[in-house]
This record gives structure tokens, sequence and C-alpha cells, in this order.
């Protein structure tokens, strides 16, 4: 038996689900390259099937192009 096997998710009040996390200090160049793949080649086809999809984006000094996704 795997040490996961007993792990039971809980459900988070306020945190959007179904849910993708991107974690990283995004004024880091190849975090800002990172996320903008995840946001057009993985959260947006996604979206299209899954309308309720979020994208939790967690980290500090954003760059303006991942700040303008919030407008």
């Amino acid at each position: 038996m795997g040490e996961c096997d007993h792990f039971i998710p809980d459900q988070r009040i306020g945190l959007p689900s179904p849910n993708i996390g991107f974690l990283g200090h995004m004024n880091y160049a190849p975090n800002i390259e990172a996320v903008h793949w995840l946001y057009d080649n993985v959260y947006i086809p996604l979206r299209n099937k899954m309308p309720e999809l979020s994208l939790i984006i967690i980290g500090r000094d954003p760059a303006n192009s991942v700040i303008e996704w919030e407008k």
C-alpha cells in the first residue's frame, strides 16, 4: 500500500473547483514563459470543454502580461 492510499482530499470553501494552479516567482522569465504556455496550451483548451475551470496563479511580482489576464 502506498503512502498516498489513505489521502482523502478536502474541499475548501471559497476555492474554485476544478482548478489548475501555478506557483512561482512571477517576474522570473522562465516562469512567465511557463505560465503563458500553460494558459494557452492547457487552460484555454480545457476551459472550452469545462467552463467552470479556474486557473490560479500564485507568486509575487507578476509581470504585466500575467496581470492583464485579471481584466
